[in-house]
């Protein structure tokens, strides 16, 4: 029988448009987190932090609503490296399952990453 292991739940948000914005390009403006108790299912500790974007810095009027995520918003934040570390502060020493509505997450940090 497996060990229960606890969960965090990632939803990111990033730069966009309506048109014309190639995937390639976009970078991740808002990382949210729960952390999640294995067995009970039930959140623990939520994380949240705003990035500032270094591609496109200005968010369009599409982008600020679908997330409503502000300039200001992303002006004030800190850089992806500084928002994945908090992430990291985070979890500290706890390893749970990475989740998140279908695989763009993941993928979005690893292109962030990079």
């Amino acid at each position: 029988m497996e060990q229960h292991r606890d969960y965090l739940v990632v939803d990111l948000e990033a730069t966009c448009d309506r048109v014309g914005f190639p995937r390639a390009l976009m970078e991740t403006i808002e990382i949210g987190a729960v952390y999640v108790d294995g067995q009970t299912l039930q959140p623990l500790e939520e994380f949240q932090t705003f990035i500032k974007p270094i591609r496109r810095t200005q968010l369009t009027a599409f982008c600020t609503g679908l997330t409503s995520i502000t300039q200001a918003d992303v002006d004030a934040a800190p850089l992806f490296p500084e928002g994945i570390a908090a992430l990291g502060k985070f979890l500290g020493h706890r390893t749970p399952r990475f989740c998140s509505w279908g695989d763009y997450d993941w993928h979005q940090l690893s292109r962030d990453a990079q």
